[in-house]
């Protein structure tokens, strides 16, 4: 109801992450009050919001646990794929060589994209597993995306307040942006430690601090990236080019990563693809630590009581 009459369009949720700040699968730990994950009220608001597939990229090595703990309880009426991020799975020129042989971790979040390129026929949104992004980002995005053909190369990002973003238990990396009169993002800025704190006014001021210590305060409203995207399925062929010059560069590398946001970026300074900003109202929650969760666990119970989600997203068993 009061959705675009468009053609299909797919969730792709990043689940292959290893969670290492959080000490463990992050992406499976319980949140809601039937044991529910972070990820099953995103695909609740998906499929509320018009969505009708998801593919999970997880690493193959996971599947079983995924199955278990999640696959097997969900209670979706999304039609449910599964792609696999593995370090081998390269641009053919690459296959086979000795330096990527020795690779162990997974290449990142474009190459995560990138092996889910075989089973994604129509326009998608690109979702983290650990993220709560509410119920209007997902309809702004579905709305976005349901009039877009499959060979378009304007894309689109959901832009959250920075206030909105942070936790209590420590500082957050986020990728600030900045947008053009047309609501086109232009720049993209990962900063690793952002918190926020109490001006001498009593204000609270939110602070990045650098590398070398240098400090530079932003505001509340500032607009950041979630990682919360819209693509076609163009994407791929754009991702695969963008691969082969990375791994030419850092192919020897064992930490070297193909991050999606860095992707986006180059892009849009080539002027190969549009992204616009989609403005959410939505506060995000996520578990970037360990003491997060217990928060969390507060705000979902909070939402179902509100009536915002129903008491178990779960089967019955």
């Amino acid at each position: 109801e009061g959705q675009f009459e468009g053609g299909k369009t797919s969730l792709v949720v990043l689940a292959a992450g290893i969670g290492i700040r959080f000490g463990g699968i992050k992406q499976l730990a319980p949140i809601g009050p039937d044991g529910e994950t972070i990820m099953e009220y995103g695909l609740f608001d998906a499929e509320r919001a018009g969505f009708q597939e998801v593919v999970f990229i997880i690493r193959k090595a996971m599947e079983n646990d995924f199955r278990t703990l999640l696959l097997d309880r969900l209670r979706t009426g999304l039609t449910i794929r599964l792609a696999y991020q593995e370090t081998g799975d390269t641009p053919t020129q690459w296959a086979g060589k000795e330096a990527l042989r020795l690779r162990e971790k997974p290449w990142g979040t474009g190459h995560a994209l990138w092996c889910a390129r075989n089973i994604i026929d129509s326009p998608f949104a690109v979702m983290n597993a650990d993220d709560y992004y509410g119920p209007l980002s997902y309809s702004l995005m579905h709305d976005f995306l349901a009039q877009k053909k499959p060979g378009s190369n304007e894309y689109a990002m959901v832009g959250f307040e920075l206030g909105k973003t942070l936790s209590n238990h420590g500082p957050v990396a986020r990728g600030i942006c900045e947008i053009d009169n047309r609501a086109n993002l232009t720049e993209i800025v990962e900063h690793t430690k952002l918190e926020a704190s109490t001006a001498d006014n009593g204000n609270r001021q939110i602070i990045s601090t650098g590398k070398d210590g240098s400090q530079r305060i932003y505001l509340e409203r500032t607009t950041v990236s979630m990682n919360l995207w819209g693509f076609t399925p163009r994407i791929m062929s754009q991702l695969s080019s963008l691969m082969e010059d990375f791994l030419a560069t850092n192919s020897g590398d064992q930490k070297a990563e193909f991050y999606l946001p860095g992707a986006i970026r180059i892009l849009i300074q080539d002027d190969l693809a549009a992204v616009r900003v989609l403005h959410s109202p939505e506060s995000w929650f996520g578990v970037t630590y360990r003491p997060d969760i217990e928060e969390v666990r507060r705000k979902v119970r909070s939402l179902v009581e509100q009536g915002v989600y129903p008491s178990t997203l779960r089967k019955r068993s």
